[in-house]
């Protein structure tokens, strides 16, 4: 099937000698299955030419021209002159640029059209509502200022997509202040295509937004919570709502926009490190469940605002300071390793009809937690000792670089990294082998799966980074992961 769309695809370009429009040409995956639900003419309003259009299960067709539906935003239908605007965010090209370097970039792209009649509008109307596309019934002519959607259209008696409704909690302070001016600028607009109910609630000040969460009513917004900012406005809406005690609290969705000095949880999870991106990714409502880990003895609370001015460069200048003043901790570090075993459950097959009680359960029988508590040890002077629930990928870095390589989001367990003492020349070597995710294999590293582990300091406390904030933590400290607990909003882009 699909390629015979891609035939005739091609004869209609031999036909109209034109070259195709480098912007809005995408090829649909053929990896899957192309089927065809609509097909029929339509008038483009600004050549004002008729052309043969294509609805298939992947795409639309027009001509020398294939739009993916993952692009498409809304659709706004005006039945008083049977026009049919296409808002979609396309990707481009920079014919100069190479597409080695960077991520292909998106711009905003309206194609309009006129249907052969009023029946005909309504069944293009049908056709795109049944593949999830947002549809604007405008009852005027042109524009979609003051138009309306229902779950059910009066004209056409069709079932549209219902109105979101989303809590956006914005940290004007993330990525040197302009996290305002990407949230209003590039954000918003897709939102309001997408029929977006957004209530903007910004912070002021440290944990603001935990509290917010904790007692706000959801009533009004059930459809979750979008953050506006980095990995630390994450933190604290995740931690507002683990200390709510209503179990309603627990299915609420958090998407994130990237708008902050490093965005390392969305970048590793979806491979998303621009707004716009993120922004398509959370409106087309696919969801992904991921691990939360807790550290019992966290006391006192630190913000990294010291290097702020340096926005995401703060990092690395953070980075730089501590390795010209190298510390070490005397610590002894608890842990039960997890065991290997051949067999194990997928997340996205455990998404199916399972409560969460079962699914930490299939979770601990198919990872191979050790339940009888075998705890193992490794004392001595350490550089480092890192523990990730997920790669921890860095925006600033190579994409080779991982700091947990074996980590997975939502395998239930925890990977820990000690890095014995050692001197500047040796840690060089291992920032260095961190962009290619080679430091693991160094022989002052070990790395080990485990399912929970315990730190105690012979100072008694340690200082730690928790998503670009410090704390002060009381030993022995206790760290545990809970399997599946967060919805995040979102779906993998390669």
């Amino acid at each position: 099937m699909m390629t015979e769309i891609m035939k005739k695809i091609q004869r209609r370009r031999m036909y109209n000698g034109r070259k195709p429009n480098r912007v809005a040409i995408q090829r649909p995956r053929e990896q899957e299955k192309e089927e065809i639900i609509f097909e029929d003419k339509l008038i483009c309003l600004k050549r004002g030419t008729p052309m043969t259009a294509i609805l298939t299960t992947h795409a639309l067709l027009l001509n020398s021209t294939c739009l993916k539906l993952e692009d498409i935003l809304s659709v706004s239908c005006v039945f008083d002159c049977f026009e049919l605007t296409i808002h979609s965010y396309v990707t481009f090209e920079t014919r100069w640029v190479p597409a080695l370097f960077g991520i292909p970039r998106r711009r905003y792209s309206c194609l309009n059209f006129m249907a052969q009649n009023r029946e005909k509008l309504a069944e293009w109307k049908n056709a795109l509502a049944k593949q999830g596309c947002y549809i604007n019934c405008v009852p005027g002519f042109l524009g979609i200022k003051g138009s309306t959607s229902g779950t059910v259209d009066s004209v056409s008696g069709i079932a549209l997509k219902p109105r979101k409704s989303f809590l956006v909690i914005l940290n004007p302070r993330s990525g040197r202040g302009h996290a305002r001016k990407i949230y209003y600028n590039e954000v918003e607009p897709i939102f309001k295509l997408a029929g977006f109910s957004c209530k903007v609630v910004e912070t002021n000040g440290p944990r603001h937004a935990q509290a917010l969460v904790s007692s706000f009513n959801f009533d009004a917004y059930p459809d979750g919570i979008i953050c506006v900012g980095g990995d630390g406005i994450v933190n604290e809406v995740l931690n507002g709502l683990h200390s709510r005690e209503d179990e309603k609290s627990r299915a609420i969705a958090v998407g994130i926009i990237p708008a902050g000095s490093d965005n390392s949880l969305v970048w590793t999870v979806f491979g998303i490190s621009d707004p716009v991106r993120a922004a398509l990714a959370i409106i087309k409502g696919h969801f992904m469940r991921t691990d939360v880990f807790a550290i019992k003895g966290m006391k006192v609370l630190e913000l990294s605002a010291k290097y702020q001015i340096f926005g995401p460069l703060r990092y690395l200048v953070a980075g730089l300071i501590r390795i010209f003043n190298l510390r070490y901790y005397e610590c002894e570090v608890n842990y039960i390793p997890a065991v290997e075993k051949e067999s194990y459950v997928d997340s996205n097959s455990v998404l199916c009809g399972m409560t969460k009680e079962s699914t930490s359960k299939a979770i601990i029988e198919g990872c191979g937690i050790d339940e009888q508590g075998n705890w193992k040890s490794s004392k001595g002077l350490f550089l480092g000792i890192i523990i990730c629930n997920h790669q921890c990928k860095t925006v600033q870095c190579l994409k080779s670089q991982k700091l947990a390589p074996s980590a997975k989001h939502n395998d239930g367990l925890l990977d820990l990294l000690l890095v014995h003492k050692i001197g500047l020349f040796r840690l060089l070597w291992f920032l260095i082998l961190m962009q290619y995710s080679h430091h693991v294999s160094l022989p002052f590293v070990e790395y080990i799966k485990v399912c929970r582990a315990r730190i105690n300091s012979v100072e008694g406390n340690i200082s730690c980074g928790i998503d670009g904030e410090l704390l002060t933590i009381d030993t022995p400290a206790f760290i545990s992961v809970s399997p599946h607990q967060i919805y995040l909003i979102g779906h993998r882009v390669d």
